[in-house]
């Protein structure tokens, strides 16, 4: 841990290069699929997810196309919607709190019950406050 934490001061002073890794989005994601597995009806998952429900009917009736960080956010959601909940709610309740430097998703603190009760938990503990 004293080694990794050595190697990031060292990149953050520009001392070292680190290798970076590359994403490129997904071509195509269906969000239909997506919303329906989950339960949700269109204006639940804009709500949930912090997106324009205008946006997601359009997505469905092939108006429009999700651009790439959409089609990111979308593949996230798709495999692990409980990472994203677990994001979102986290940084809803710092608003909420009152801390600074957040920013309003749009989405309120209400429960989730489209998350499976049988879903294990994919988010890792951490060792730090959320």
């Amino acid at each position: 841990m004293i080694e990794s934490f050595s190697e990031a001061v060292a990149w953050a002073r520009g001392e070292v290069d680190l290798p970076v890794r590359e994403y490129q989005p997904p071509e195509k994601v269906e969000v239909e699929p997506i919303r329906r597995r989950l339960g949700l009806t269109q204006a639940s998952f804009a709500r949930v997810f912090g997106l324009n429900v205008a946006m997601v009917r359009d997505w469905e009736q092939g108006r429009r196309t999700p651009e790439g960080p959409a089609r990111t956010l979308l593949a996230v959601i798709a495999r692990h919607p409980e990472l994203v909940h677990e994001v979102l709610s986290a940084r809803e309740r710092r608003r909420a709190s009152g801390a600074t430097g957040s920013t309003p998703l749009g989405i309120l603190a209400i429960e989730y019950p489209w998350l499976p009760s049988n879903l294990p938990s994919r988010c890792p503990k951490r060792p730090w406050p959320g």
